[in-house]
C-alpha cells in the first residue's frame, strides 16, 4: 500500500511540474505574443503616421498648385481687363474726336446758314 501512496505521489509530484512547465510556457507564449502586438501596433501606427503625413503633404501641395494657376489665371485676365481697358478707351478717344470733329463741322454749317439767313 505504500508503494501505491509513494507512486501517486511522484505521480502527483510530476504532474504539478508539468503543470507548472505549462504555466511559464504559458506565460512565455502570452507575453512573446503581446510583445508582438506592441511592436506590430507600433509599426502600423508609424505607417498610419507616414501615410497621414504624405497625404497632407501632397493635399498642401495640390492646393499650393491650384492656388497659384488661380493666381496667374486672375493675373492674366487683368491683364487681358487692361488691355481691353485701353483698347476701348482708345476707341472712345477716336470716337469722341470723331464725334467733336464732325460736331464743330455741323456747328459750322449752322453758323454759314444762320449768317446765311441774317444777310438775307
Amino acid at each position: 500500500r505504500t508503494n501505491a501512496i509513494r507512486d501517486m505521489e511522484s505521480h502527483i509530484s510530476a504532474l504539478r511540474k508539468s503543470a507548472e512547465v505549462d504555466q511559464m510556457r504559458f506565460y512565455d507564449i502570452t507575453t512573446s505574443m503581446k510583445r508582438q502586438y506592441q511592436i506590430d501596433m507600433n509599426s502600423a501606427n508609424a505607417e498610419i503616421k507616414k501615410v497621414k503625413e504624405e497625404a497632407t503633404q501632397s493635399m498642401q501641395s495640390i492646393e499650393q498648385n491650384y492656388r497659384q494657376k488661380l493666381n496667374e489665371i486672375l493675373n492674366k485676365n487683368e491683364d487681358e481687363k487692361n488691355e481691353l481697358t485701353v483698347v476701348y478707351q482708345t476707341r472712345e478717344d477716336k470716337m469722341v474726336k470723331h464725334f467733336n470733329k464732325h460736331r464743330k463741322i455741323m456747328e459750322h454749317k449752322i453758323q454759314k446758314a444762320d449768317n446765311h439767313e441774317k444777310e438775307h
